[in-house]
């Protein structure tokens, strides 16, 4: 096993914790000693600027510890800020529509970026950014479960994935069910229409609009009217009152379009 190489190109803290954990690794498994270790992973060092530093100043660094050594490295070749603007980075980061795992994921690896530096989260302060920067419906499904307070930040990352998880494959199905009600309504309404065409009556004959049937409500169009003061027979919005109370007609079977939040 040969030390780990810093070849050339950008100084990233991204670059430099890999080529630490690769030095890590390398010292347990040479069982490498504490004094000798700066000097044994030095050979690595292949970036001309990062390898000039180093034979400039190898006498003072070669004595330091390999965490004063890697502090010494991110304090001569990374951006002055690049702590403070990591962290604010991790600040922003929310879930979103991404699933838990992955923003959890994400959050977990830029904060190991931290590692060293007074802006390192804690197990504790990581829980609570990943809390409140949970989707809403995650959100509260969280608050519903009650989880134990005093869960770990990995076994509560596990718990949450699990709910998270669910809540997404919910409305993955529903979804599919409201594409299936969709194109079922679509493939109706055209058999209509061709069989209106088809059956078209002569002049002499008494003529009749073929009936079609107004669609059932879909979940998701409950909800929406729901939300926006709306009646389940004349399915409009802003209304105020409910279907016993509902002097609208309902909407016409062939041109009813399903609700969607555009129309709210």
């Amino acid at each position: 096993m040969k030390p780990p190489t810093l070849g050339p190109g950008e100084a990233t803290p991204e670059v430099f914790q890999r080529w630490e954990s690769g030095c890590l690794a390398y010292f347990q498994a040479k069982q490498v000693p504490e004094d000798q270790q700066v000097a044994r992973v030095a050979p690595g060092l292949q970036d001309a600027l990062v390898s000039a530093w180093y034979l400039h100043e190898r006498t003072e660094l070669n004595n330091l510890a390999f965490s004063l050594f890697m502090a010494r490295l991110r304090d001569e070749f990374l951006d002055p800020d690049w702590v403070p603007k990591l962290r604010r980075d991790i600040g922003r980061m929310a879930q979103g529509d991404k699933p838990f795992s992955e923003y959890a994921n994400a959050v977990l690896q830029r904060n190991a970026l931290l590692l060293g530096t007074e802006e390192h989260m804690s197990e504790l302060l990581l829980k609570y950014h990943l809390e409140s920067h949970l989707h809403d419906k995650t959100a509260k499904a969280v608050d519903k479960a009650r989880l134990a307070p005093d869960l770990g930040l990995t076994k509560w990352r596990l718990a949450v994935k699990e709910i998270d998880d669910y809540r997404r494959e919910k409305e993955i199905n529903l979804q599919k069910l409201v594409h299936q009600e969709i194109a079922k309504r679509e493939r109706e309404k055209n058999a209509t229409a061709r069989a209106g065409l088809t059956n078209r009556p002569s002049r002499t004959a008494n003529t009749s609009t073929p009936f079609t049937k107004l669609p059932t409500l879909l979940p998701t169009e409950k909800e929406l009217l729901d939300k926006h003061a709306g009646c389940y027979k004349c399915r409009r919005f802003y209304v105020f009152h409910q279907s016993k109370q509902c002097q609208n007609p309902y909407p016409d079977a062939n041109t009813y379009n399903t609700l969607t939040p555009k129309d709210a």
